[in-house]
C-alpha cells in the first residue's frame, strides 16, 4: 500500500513539472515512478526479487541525479537573474 501511494505522488509531482516545462524534474520524477512500479511488480510476485530491486535502485539512482540537476540548473539561473 505505501509504495502505491508514494508511485502516485510521485506521478502527480511528475505531471506538474511536466506541465510546467520542468524537464528534468519532470524525468526525476518519472524515474522514481518507475522505481516504486518496479517495487509493486515484486510484491504481486510478476518479477524475481533480484531483477525488482535492481531495476528499482537504477532508476532510483536516475531519478536523484535528475533532481539534484534540476535544483542546480534552478538555482544557477537564479543568480544570474539577481543584480
Amino acid at each position: 500500500m505505501i509504495h502505491l501511494t508514494f508511485l502516485l505522488v510521485a506521478l502527480w509531482f511528475a505531471y506538474q513539472f511536466y506541465q510546467s516545462k520542468y524537464t528534468l524534474a519532470f524525468l526525476g520524477f518519472l524515474m522514481y515512478s518507475i522505481s516504486e512500479f518496479s517495487y509493486i511488480l515484486y510484491h504481486i510476485n510478476v518479477t524475481a526479487i533480484l531483477f525488482s530491486h535492481t531495476l528499482a535502485e537504477i532508476s532510483n539512482f536516475l531519478g536523484f541525479l535528475s533532481l539534484f540537476m534540476a535544483i542546480s540548473q534552478a538555482l544557477a539561473m537564479g543568480s544570474r537573474t539577481r543584480p
